[in-house]
């Protein structure tokens, strides 16, 4: 039998998704729509993910994309997610696109932090940023955007959690591990219409030898769920700063590569897609609400100023002061969720302190954190740590000590801790 009428079947047989079945009548005024665009680079392209000079795109792998997931609420409000396959993207970008948008939308955009695309900081290797690839990729999110509003459907919501123990290290701090799988998923009577993965892990299982395009372990993770559920799956990086990545240990392909990326992958698409299976609840989108906040944090890398004062990493007004690097956070709150949005990749334990913050007020509240969005500033680390010759590395890719307390103490704020 097909693994998608399976899949049907077990959905059904558990009332959709741990016991919310799915009925003829739409129960909400929820509107959902998700797709995807490629933003492949060309070959030759200056790599970014690795401090290697002249790295080189020599041939593509697989595709990259720019997936998207719109929401409308009962209130009329709108919201966008959109996961890209990139090493970062900064707020210079996010803001440029915004500037394109053709509707009111809180828009917040993610990068899955890959170590095989293309270089768009313009801090890695000698090739610096593609200006003509970077123009292209922003009409191509904006072109998106406009394709999701004109497929909007009524669809239900529902959001689980599942462990993923064992799959991820911290080289820094190993008992400091975010091993929870956050997955929001979106369907009506027609099937899935979106599925979104939230698990911080660096995605690096190709390695610094690689120089073919690729996604790395989302990549496969996304088509992995799209083949068994249906519709469009988008990949969430987490919290995971200094230095969270693959344990290759507990998979059967130890060595960096291709077959390690797959396993990665489809091991976290298994338990996303158990999850959406059977542990899952339905989401209330009665209330929803986006808190945002605009933070200037001091800039102490060097190294970063020089490659914004160089023009390296291009800055505006809106996003570098002269002294500091300007940056922002948020908090989506749907129903009895929130979806923290951090701008960076903060560790995983000032992230937990943040999810914590964010449950204070009722423990019927849960918690997501999402890295690297609308913004990569780098590690973002414990101020008291920050010193740490644990962090030499570490210290090297972050703005600078200000932004674990500037960021934690605006959430907290925000969250009324």
């Amino acid at each position: 039998m097909n693994k998608r009428i399976i899949l049907w079947i077990l959905l059904f047989a558990v009332g959709g998704c741990g016991g919310a079945q799915m009925g003829s009548e739409r129960t909400n005024s929820l509107l959902v729509a998700a797709n995807g665009i490629i933003i492949t680079p060309p070959v030759g392209i200056a790599m970014g993910g690795y401090f290697e000079p002249d790295r080189k795109a020599s041939e593509i792998h697989d595709n990259l994309y720019a997936r998207g997931l719109l929401m409308e609420f009962p209130n009329g409000k709108r919201l966008a997610f959109v996961s890209v396959d990139l090493i970062g993207l900064l707020s210079y970008d996010v803001n440029l696109i915004a500037k394109k948008l053709k509707y009111d939308c809180e828009l917040f955009i993610f990068s899955t932090h890959q170590h095989s695309g293309p270089d768009t900081i313009g801090i890695f290797g000698s090739g610096g940023r593609d200006e003509k690839y970077m123009e292209n990729l922003r009409a191509r999110i904006a072109e998106l955007l406009v394709i999701l509003s004109d497929e909007l459907k009524p669809a239900k919501m529902y959001h689980g959690v599942v462990y993923g123990r064992g799959f991820s290290r911290n080289w820094r701090v190993p008992e400091e591990v975010d091993s929870a799988i956050d997955v929001l998923s979106f369907h009506n009577n027609a099937g899935f219409i979106a599925t979104l993965v939230n698990f911080g892990c660096h995605p690096e299982a190709l390695g610094r030898q690689n120089k073919a395009i690729t996604a790395d372990f989302p990549g496969y993770l996304v088509n992995e769920i799209e083949s068994r559920l249906g519709g469009r799956a988008l990949f969430a990086n987490g919290a995971l700063g200094a230095m969270v990545s693959i344990n290759a240990d507990n998979f059967k392909n130890k060595d960096k590569g291709f077959e390690l990326a797959k396993e990665v992958g489809s091991a976290i698409a298994e338990q996303a897609v158990k999850c959406v299976l059977t542990n899952s609840r339905p989401v209330s989108t009665e209330n929803f609400s986006v808190q945002r906040k605009r933070i200037a944090i001091k800039l102490e890398n060097d190294s970063f100023r020089s490659a914004i004062l160089s023009g390296t990493a291009p800055f505006s007004e809106e996003n570098f002061d002269g002294d500091n690097v300007i940056t922002e956070v948020g908090a989506v709150t749907i129903g009895n969720l929130k979806i923290v949005m951090i701008p960076g990749e903060i560790t995983p334990g000032l992230g937990k302190q943040i999810k914590f913050s964010a449950n204070f007020n009722s423990p019927l509240w849960h918690a997501m954190l999402i890295g690297l969005a609308n913004d990569e500033i780098g590690y973002i680390l414990p101020i008291q740590d920050f010193d740490l010759p644990l962090y030499n590395y570490d210290r090297s890719v972050s703005v600078g000590r200000q932004a674990d307390p500037m960021i934690r103490q605006t959430l907290e704020k925000m969250l009324g801790r």
